[in-house]
């Protein structure tokens, strides 16, 4: 908060603005932050990433605000969401029909998928830069959360942003007037890469990113997807990247569902495939207590505050060199 108040200080002596902001009901423990995020987001929008900014004001406006998770895969779109699927399906229960939906559906226009919470399974495609798919899932129900799955190939990078661009997924949307595809940003509070045959270079990459930019692994972890029998071999090599086997997740997950006797082998099988940890990490931070911020929010608005006190410094520093020369 404090670096945020002096960003918004810092901003005030080099742009001015007269524009006033509609009113919300906004929890009072809350104002004092949407206050400082509204002055930075009309007073120092070219030192802010504003779809970062907009999403954090979002978050402020309840208690129990909807945390955004972005899980980028490769080009194999069905994977990405074999991981998804392993990650929400409850293994005390049949398989459900979303799961079954989610595997089924055709990504063959490019198009990203959002998943969120529904009484009843449902497809949304006349958006024409994602898919929204509404299913009764339970995870994403208790903990309020949206998941974008899209092909990390697609991200565009934010040269001098200071944010890495796994934390704002381009949806690609074809302009009018030229027919050429531009970005479209959707803002995360989290992103889960994951590395497909010779994408470790992608998730080494990814990795890089998160240590030059300061951002640590409760907004953006990585994982590589390895044969079983090679998981603890493999680990050493891959850390920081979590290395896992999504077939034996999927495994175990069927095999609870055929006898609640089999509950010692599906623990077994689960913890060999490294999915225990990338499980916690789906759901890490997104708790809501009264009057409390929620983690996922607080780490986005200081990685804000962050980002935005460095550019501001970087201006008022050339402005002196500026006025010395």
């Amino acid at each position: 908060y404090r670096a945020l108040v002096s960003a918004q200080r810092r901003a005030s002596t080099i742009a001015s603005v007269t524009a006033v902001n509609a009113k919300k009901d906004i929890p009072h423990a809350f104002q004092p932050l949407y206050e400082a995020l509204t002055t930075l987001q009309r007073e120092a929008a070219v030192y802010s990433n504003l779809s970062q900014v907009q999403l954090a004001l979002r978050g402020l406006e309840s208690e129990n605000a909807i945390t955004r998770i972005a899980v980028l895969g490769g080009p194999d779109g069905r994977k990405t969401r074999r991981l998804v699927k392993a990650l929400l399906a409850d293994p005390l229960l049949p398989e459900q029909d979303w799961e079954k939906h989610l595997l089924s559906l055709d990504d063959s226009d490019g198009r990203a998928l959002l998943l969120r919470y529904g009484e009843q399974l449902a497809i949304d495609r006349s958006h024409p830069l994602v898919h929204t798919l509404a299913l009764p899932c339970l995870i994403l129900q208790s903990h309020n959360l949206e998941i974008l799955i899209q092909a990390a190939s697609a991200q565009p990078e934010e040269e001098g942003s200071g944010t890495p661009m796994y934390l704002t997924p381009g949806l690609e949307s074809q302009t009018s007037a030229t027919g050429r595809f531009a970005p479209v940003m959707y803002p995360v509070h989290k992103a889960l890469i994951l590395a497909q045959g010779g994408g470790i270079t992608q998730t080494l990459s990814a990795l890089k990113i998160m240590e030059s930019s300061g951002i640590g692994e409760e907004m953006m972890t990585a994982v590589v997807d390895t044969p079983w029998n090679e998981l603890s071999s493999a680990e050493a090599p891959l850390r920081p990247a979590n290395p896992i086997n999504l077939q034996r997740a999927e495994e175990a997950i069927a095999t609870f569902r055929k006898s609640l006797d089999n509950s010692f082998n599906y623990e077994h099988a689960w913890f060999e495939s490294g999915m225990p940890k990338l499980s916690a990490w789906l759901t890490e931070g997104t708790e809501a207590l009264p009057l409390i911020l929620k983690p996922t929010v607080r780490r986005l608005i200081e990685t804000l505050a962050a980002n935005a006190e460095h550019a501001l410094e970087q201006e008022e520093s050339n402005q002196l060199q500026k006025q010395a020369s």
